[in-house]
């Protein structure tokens, strides 16, 4: 019975992401020997056409500490090719306002790297970002719009790690195959844009939306997410190798299971959308097992009881295993309350364990575990019959029977038709 391994499912995934990175590399070293041989050179200037200036701003995530930063202006720049931009700052610092944008238009950056850099109130647009690393950046009410982030020609990826993204926005924009490793981010949207074999690893994400984006292959693993929704016009399109991992976070308080149920409900939501039963089934049963650990009294004792009795609709061993559990309980049940067989009762007590013998004891419960099977599927061939607080048992038992056959094969057939 179909049951998705999520330990194999994100070792697979963590085996591309390695590949993916060093291919990468290799690619940028091959690329940046090409260039320097097209060019003649040993160097390649990283200013020629930047303009700069140098501001004190404050710190981005205490808002405390002065830090100096050199601002670069783009205005002139159609192209740029391995640059190094450390401790830059790009866009509008002195403004406070979350509306108004320094834009940058029609630039193609190739195997530039921004390292420690701060994106402040900047939109980019109709921009190229090909084999591009971002490194320990920060992204502040930043904008990319309808920009490209994969290099189709040499199929370099975009690489963001350990960066702070809050209030960032990418409409429109290609990020097939990118990856997000090691960032936090506060809020980030994904609208309209292509994130196709992307890999979002480790992760602590505070709040995160997709809308109308391409999800086929997209990876999320070993990530702290707090918020995750699907804001959709028309639908976000997944597949089978669509993976949101298992959460995680070190608070495991109610309010944590709180969010990840909604998490996981809202997945199982898009995969149904998607007419992908079989994974919106899994994650529809991480959402009514996370959603468990939020309740109190009763409510939290029936939902343990329907996972027990047949994991919340989603595991039909579930059910056969708890079917022969009752059956099991009430043979030995029966072994007390007493059974007739052929005239011959069988009605023990506990001090007689000590003086039958152990040949005795091994029939007996055999004839109440085969009386107490024929009684919980409802056959009653009628050659033992109950005696005393025996005849209430076994018609509980079969209440019982009745109920936990129908679950099982309810449960079965609906995951044989996924």
């Amino acid at each position: 019975m179909y049951e998705y391994n999520f330990n194999e499912r994100r070792k697979n995934i963590e085996e591309i992401l390695e590949i993916s990175l060093s291919q990468n590399r290799d690619i940028y070293y091959n690329q940046f020997e090409l260039f320097k041989k097209n060019q003649n050179i040993q160097n390649t200037p990283t200013d020629k056409n930047v303009k700069k200036k140098k501001i004190i701003i404050k710190n981005s995530i205490d808002g405390k500490a002065d830090i100096e930063k050199e601002i670069v202006d783009f205005d002139d720049i159609e192209n740029l090719k391995f640059e190094t931009f450390y401790n830059i700052g790009f866009g509008l610092f002195e403004m406070t306002s979350q509306t108004i944008f320094k834009t940058f238009h029609n630039i193609k950056f190739e195997y530039v790297i921004f390292k420690n850099c701060t994106f402040k109130n900047v939109q980019f647009e109709n921009c190229m970002f090909l084999g591009c690393e971002f490194l320990e950046c920060d992204f502040l009410n930043v904008k990319f719009k309808a920009n490209e982030f994969f290099d189709f020609t040499n199929k370099n990826i975009s690489y963001f790690f350990d960066s702070y993204f809050e209030n960032a926005i990418f409409e429109r924009s290609n990020l097939k195959k990118s990856i997000f490793q090691q960032n936090t981010m506060k809020n980030i949207q994904f609208i309209l844009s292509n994130l196709k074999k992307c890999i979002l690893d480790t992760n602590r994400i505070e709040s995160i939306y997709f809308s109308d984006c391409n999800l086929k292959s997209f990876s999320m693993i070993k990530s702290d997410v707090s918020k995750l929704e699907f804001d959709d016009e028309f639908i976000t399109k997944l597949n089978e190798n669509t993976f949101f991992d298992k959460f995680i976070s070190p608070n495991k308080t109610k309010e944590y299971y709180t969010n990840i149920y909604k998490i996981y409900k809202n997945i199982a939501a898009q995969f149904e959308s998607n007419r992908i039963l079989n994974l919106s089934g899994e994650y529809h049963y991480l959402y009514k097992c996370s959603e468990s650990k939020t309740l109190d009294g009763f409510s939290k004792l029936k939902s343990k009881i329907f996972w027990i009795v047949c994991g919340y609709g989603e595991r039909p061993t579930y059910a056969l295993i708890t079917s022969l559990e009752i059956v099991l309980i009430f043979a030995i049940i029966y072994l007390f309350t007493g059974i007739s067989i052929g005239g011959r009762l069988i009605n023990y007590r506990l001090s007689w364990f000590s003086v039958l013998e152990k040949k005795i004891i091994v029939v007996d419960f055999l004839e109440a575990l085969y009386f107490s099977l024929v009684t919980f599927t409802t056959v009653g061939y009628g050659d033992i019959i109950p005696t005393g607080t025996s005849i209430i048992l076994s018609s509980i038992e079969m209440i019982l029977g009745v109920t936990m056959v129908g679950i099982w094969t309810a449960t079965l057939a609906r995951k044989i038709t996924r």
